[in-house]
């Protein structure tokens, strides 16, 4: 399964084909605005705030995603608390958007869910995506 829209985003600066749709030549297209960054606050959490605000500005292409996202995290984590944090690796100084998934019930049920929404989303959503942002498991703070 392979994600099956490819919306242009555009603000008053830039016009973005959507960089998670991964199925070459789609014909779905259509305009929207680019969310505000303050949207995210809807839906996340964000721990250190200004850094992942930072961040999200300079690949502003994933505030509509993120939004976008929360409908297939909820599928998998319903009525659980999502949280943003930038975490960058002492390696390589390479920075990546870490996306928490706060599990508050069994956790072999939660990395049953995490490998099904792999499989069945995760794994079809472009690489850039995939490259900025990581998805893992861990507990409200």
């Amino acid at each position: 399964m392979v994600l099956d829209y490819a919306p242009t985003l555009t603000t008053a600066s830039k016009t973005y084909t959507a960089p998670w749709n991964t199925q070459p030549g789609s014909t779905t297209v259509f305009e929207r605005t680019l969310p505000p960054l303050t949207e995210i606050n809807r839906f996340y959490m964000l721990q250190m705030p200004e850094e992942v605000r930072r961040f999200l500005t300079g690949y502003d292409f994933l505030i509509p995603f993120l939004v976008d996202a929360t409908e297939h995290l909820h599928q998998y984590f319903p009525e659980h608390v999502l949280t943003l944090s930038v975490q960058t690796d002492p390696d390589t100084c390479v920075q990546n958007l870490i996306l928490s998934i706060d599990i508050q019930n069994d956790p072999d049920q939660a990395l049953q869910a995490l490998d099904q929404m792999d499989v069945e989303w995760w794994f079809n959503v472009s690489a850039k995506i995939r490259d900025l942002v990581l998805i893992t498991l861990g507990t409200a703070q």
